[in-house]
């Protein structure tokens, strides 16, 4: 129903680094104004967000900041990783039906820190849906998501050179990005072979890098788009 009825307008980032000085706010907030710099929008005009975060970035301060219009809309997908299109999905579903003209997608985080990830704040005694994972040592999403590459490689055969292709694969893609962590460092094959094992069979190049920045995303309904 709401196929090519929305459109990404503008994109913007800060950059990306280990320790930097600014905040989960601060970053979001240069992030969306980047982004609406390169739509072409005021942020008066924003009403409707959505992010997807496992940090502590809300959305009224966000909407505070920016000085944006009267909020329509808004979702978070309390998730990391692979959440990103979930929440573009989301704004997509809220401007195609009408419900908000102008939307921001973001996420923001300070990560860097190793205290400063989810699976550095075990508590002794766990009461959420960790209790299942955590007690048999699935304690970062690498060694949930070993799990279930080991059983990929159980059903259709090893395939560490697939792995190895995607590692390399998305390397490439951070040297053209100049403000990619690893836009100077190339990635080869016998790199990746001859990294450690993080979780069996995932080894360090398998990994996303723990890193602070912020990306954010303008979408608009395809007619304003065109503008």
């Amino acid at each position: 129903m709401f196929k090519d009825s929305t459109a990404i307008a503008g994109i913007g980032e800060t950059r990306f680094g280990r320790g930097l000085p600014d905040s989960e706010l601060e970053l979001a907030c240069q992030a969306i104004e980047r982004a609406l710099q390169d739509a072409g929008i005021s942020a008066a005009e924003v009403d409707a967000l959505a992010c997807y975060s496992m940090e502590e970035t809300p959305e009224f301060e966000v909407a505070r900041q920016m000085g944006f219009g009267d909020l329509h809309y808004f979702s978070r997908v309390p998730f990391g990783g692979g959440a990103g299109p979930g929440t573009v999905g989301q704004a997509a579903l809220a401007l195609s039906a009408g419900i908000a003209n102008v939307a921001v997608v973001w996420r923001s985080r300070k990560r860097a820190d190793p205290s400063a990830r989810v699976w550095a704040k075990t508590a002794d005694v766990l009461h959420d849906h960790w209790k299942w994972s955590r007690p048999s040592g699935l304690l970062r999403p690498v060694d949930e998501v070993a799990v279930l590459v080991r059983r990929y490689f159980h059903e259709y055969g090893e395939a560490r050179d697939a792995l190895a292709a995607i590692a390399m694969q998305q390397r490439r893609y951070a040297r053209v990005n100049p403000h990619a962590c690893m836009q100077d460092r190339e990635l080869t094959r016998e790199q990746y072979f001859a990294a450690r094992m993080v979780a069996d069979p995932l080894c360090l190049f398998d990994n996303c890098l723990e890193t602070d920045g912020a990306v954010a995303l303008v979408m608009t309904r395809a007619e304003r788009a065109r503008d």
